[in-house]
């Protein structure tokens, strides 16, 4: 990486962080700097959660918080033009020991005017090579008190709305693109919930223009609340083959703690009416959430069970920080000092770890592992299945969970295998 870099000669070093990457790329920033003497700048979740805390990284010369595209473009034609503009929204600067601190400029309300990502480099290295991954929104309408979004709507507060949809025409120019460029064969939606869904209008126009011109299958995430027949009907003739759907709990008390309202019997009709209209349901639960007790836990994947799903993804519930849920538990003395400092770190993720005080710490592993793959198995198997999840976090355990990963996402899963020979070999070539 090292040699690469000095061969490319960068005038500027960036990277987007997500929290869990976090301790990664500082450990990359701190190794660049050590050989190059080369300005870097951090944006994403973790240094706008926490702007002042990463700052304080020697390895850090600027942050950029919220959405970067127009500060990121202010920012290089300053350093082209050999001006230096400290003011530019968006963007902390350290300038001789001290902290400047620029303000929010509005959100970007027209997606259309943005180019289209260049996926040419992640092609090379083969990260994709038969689906691509599309966001036809920014934003979301919900609030979920677990998610960045909570986060982004407080800081975003005044400055536009928060929730933007692209129009039809661009986002369909965006996929047709990539399909003449990398031949594509499957579109996967990444936007937080499919934003043609909350309008039928929407949704029609949507449905005539992808048919018409890709007219290739599709997944995508959606909410509980915003399925009915009709949309459903839409969207399989649109070509959705695969839809994601959040469960989170089946204790619906708990499920208000996060900002979800929707009950288990819309939960349940839901789920209907997504396999009544062949379209694969995924599910997602969380484990390990504040108050949570084992029966809380056991209930939510027999509940999960009766919805059918054509797979579950599991997390562990991860205090991200500032957001609503990670401030409750702070609150509660649920977190201690080494807890906090893990999750300003980006320690741990919602994979691997639970970082709060939790009574059901083993359990909640042992859900988090083994559910996947139990809820494939005939329901006879769920008595030992409830023997497992009582025991020690093992290394059995950890293998079933291993296991699992093909069923998370099957098609995905698949992919990644065809592709990953590729990827070490361009890799590798290109280290030479």
């Amino acid at each position: 990486m090292i040699r690469k870099a000095k061969r490319f000669k960068p005038d500027l070093i960036a990277f987007s962080a997500i929290t869990n990457l976090y301790p990664s790329i500082k450990r990359i920033t701190q190794r660049l700097k050590s050989e190059l003497d080369v300005p870097t700048i951090v944006g994403g979740i973790h240094p706008t959660s926490l702007p002042e805390y990463v700052l304080k990284e020697k390895c850090f010369d600027m942050i950029c918080i919220g959405e970067g595209e127009e500060a990121m473009l202010d920012l290089v034609n300053s350093m082209e033009s050999g001006k230096e503009n400290l003011r530019i929204k968006n963007i902390w600067f350290k300038n001789k020991n001290k902290i400047i601190k620029n303000s929010i400029r509005p959100l970007i309300q027209n997606l259309d005017k943005l180019p289209f990502p260049d996926r040419d480099l992640f092609y090379k290295y083969r990260v994709f090579s038969k689906s691509i991954r599309i966001m036809a929104s920014r934003g979301c309408v919900f609030r979920c008190a677990y998610c960045c979004n909570n986060l982004y709507s407080k800081l975003y507060k005044n400055k536009g709305a928060y929730f933007r949809i692209r129009s039809i025409k661009n986002v369909i120019e965006e996929i047709k693109l990539n399909i003449d460029k990398y031949g594509c064969n499957f579109i996967r939606f990444e936007d937080d919930i499919f934003p043609f869904a909350f309008n039928e209008k929407l949704l029609v126009k949507f449905k005539n223009a992808y048919t018409k011109e890709v007219g290739l299958p599709f997944q995508c995430l959606i909410h509980p609340k915003i399925v009915n027949e009709k949309v459903m009907k839409l969207m399989k003739r649109s070509g959705c083959s695969h839809m994601e759907m959040g469960i989170q709990t089946a204790n619906p008390k708990t499920r208000v703690g996060l900002n979800r309202y929707e009950s288990n019997s819309q939960i349940i009709k839901a789920a209907k009416i997504i396999n009544k209209n062949k379209i694969k349901l995924h599910t997602n639960l969380i484990f390990g959430l504040p108050n949570e007790t084992f029966e809380d836990m056991w209930n939510s994947v027999k509940f999960n069970k009766k919805l059918n799903p054509y797979n579950t993804a599991t997390f562990i519930f991860y205090p991200f920080p500032e957001t609503e849920l990670a401030n409750y538990c702070i609150s509660k003395k649920m977190m201690s000092n080494k807890h906090i400092s893990a999750v300003k770190n980006g320690f741990g993720s919602y994979k691997t770890s639970l970082l709060i005080k939790h009574p059901f710490n083993q359990e909640t592993m042992n859900f988090n592992a083994l559910t996947p793959i139990f809820t494939k198995l005939p329901e006879f198997t769920f008595s030992l299945f409830k023997k497992l999840v009582k025991g020690k976090y093992t290394y059995i355990n950890k293998f079933l969970y291993l296991m699992s990963i093909p069923f998370l996402d099957t098609k995905e899963f698949l992919q990644r295998v065809e592709d990953l020979p590729r990827t070490i070999y361009c890799t590798m070539k290109e280290y030479k």
